[in-house]
């Protein structure tokens, strides 16, 4: 029971105040630009951002467009690239992205 005890402590000490601060910044959200309907080309089931911009990809089509938001929000494509069907996990790393 004294480990669940501390366990709840130690949770409230680190865990509470981590969420408080990552609601913080939530909240300074800023809306630079908004999109109307099919402005933007849909399907895309992953979304990763790198130094290079936004990587894009649509699992049921392999297809991948890497793209540029500029300051205003406007969304500039710059290279686009067939990649195997059906990845379920696309993350950066320091590396590159991995699959």
């Amino acid at each position: 029971m004294n480990y669940v005890r501390a366990l709840t402590l130690i949770c409230s000490i680190v865990c509470l105040p981590l969420v408080n601060h990552q609601v913080a910044h939530a909240l300074d959200h800023t809306t630079v630009k908004v999109h109307p309907d099919r402005s933007f080309s849909t399907g895309w089931t992953h979304a990763v951002a790198n130094p290079n911009g936004i990587f894009w990809y649509n699992a049921q089509t392999g297809s991948g467009v890497l793209g540029k938001l500029d300051s205003a929000g406007n969304h500039t494509s710059f290279k686009t690239t067939a990649y195997a069907k059906g990845w379920t996990h696309i993350v950066n790393t320091p590396q590159g992205i991995l699959w």
